[in-house]
């Protein structure tokens, strides 16, 4: 009996190591990030923090830092949900960094509540965050908001919120030429309005996204027939862009080290 795998089976195989690839990338960035900036963080003399969600931000302190986990306290009246993904952003001296966390652990004293943290994104500089713009081609459905009745209007920020399958739209399968984290920039045969809003659903780094989008401008492609379309994200919150925007740079380095594989094979061969 042949055990030679099917298409199928080499497919899962493929795909499951691309998964492992990039959790492994994710750590070690992760941990980078900790050995890079977490002496210099602790050193400065002028040390804030602040916890920001979609709704609210909490200023607090930094008691202890140990690889991914930081304890941080804050005033006992400030009632933090232990079940969310949060932004820590840190000032340190005239510095400013951010990462995401998760809280896993709360102990409430009269004085102070301490906060046992993890950090799940890397630690960066905020000047870093400038819209680095990555050339990558990514499968992409646009969704075009169809002619209204009438008797309808659509908010800009229903969009956001929207299901893909709604049936007021047309559904436009593309890829993308570049993407950063204020948004991408692709190719489509047919003419849209600008100022017009659309809505992006892709997967980076197994990561999937579902974003309004404003089309900004088009520029005519006579070699390949089509259109260039620049759209920007809008409704998009603060923690979902600044994991976009880790991803962006996630997948700049899977790209650089699937370079530098092929490279290295093509020496060897």
């Amino acid at each position: 009996m042949s055990s030679k795998l099917s298409v199928g089976e080499n497919n899962i195989l493929e795909l499951a190591a691309k998964r492992q690839k990039i959790q492994e990338l994710r750590k070690e960035e992760l941990l980078t990030s900790i050995a890079i900036w977490r002496s210099t963080i602790l050193s400065k003399t002028k040390l804030k923090i602040e916890l920001i969600n979609e709704e609210n931000a909490y200023l607090g302190k930094i008691m202890s830092w140990e690889n991914q986990s930081i304890i941080l306290s804050f005033d006992p009246k400030n009632l933090i949900s232990t079940n969310q993904v949060y932004i820590l952003k840190i000032k340190a001296d005239d510095l400013e960094f951010i990462a995401s966390i998760s809280i896993k652990k709360q102990v409430v004293q009269k004085l102070q509540s301490f906060y046992i943290t993890e950090l799940i994104s890397p630690v960066h500089p905020v000047e870093q965050r400038s819209f680095f713009r990555l050339q990558i081609s990514l499968d992409v459905e646009i969704y075009v908001p169809k002619p209204l009745e009438p008797s309808k209007s659509f908010e800009q920020s229903k969009y956001s919120k929207q299901s893909p399958n709604d049936s007021d739209f047309t559904i436009i399968h593309t890829s993308t030429l570049d993407i950063s984290a204020g948004g991408i920039r692709f190719m489509y045969s047919d003419h849209l309005e600008t100022e017009s809003i659309i809505y992006a659903k892709f997967t980076l780094m197994d990561s999937e996204y579902h974003l309004a989008c404003k089309l900004l401008i088009h520029f005519e492609n006579e070699s390949e027939n089509c259109y260039i379309y620049r759209a920007s994200f809008v409704d998009i919150n603060f923690i979902e862009q600044e994991k976009l925007c880790c991803d962006i740079l996630l997948a700049q380095r899977y790209q650089l080290a699937n370079k530098h594989t092929k490279n290295k094979n093509f020496k060897n061969s």
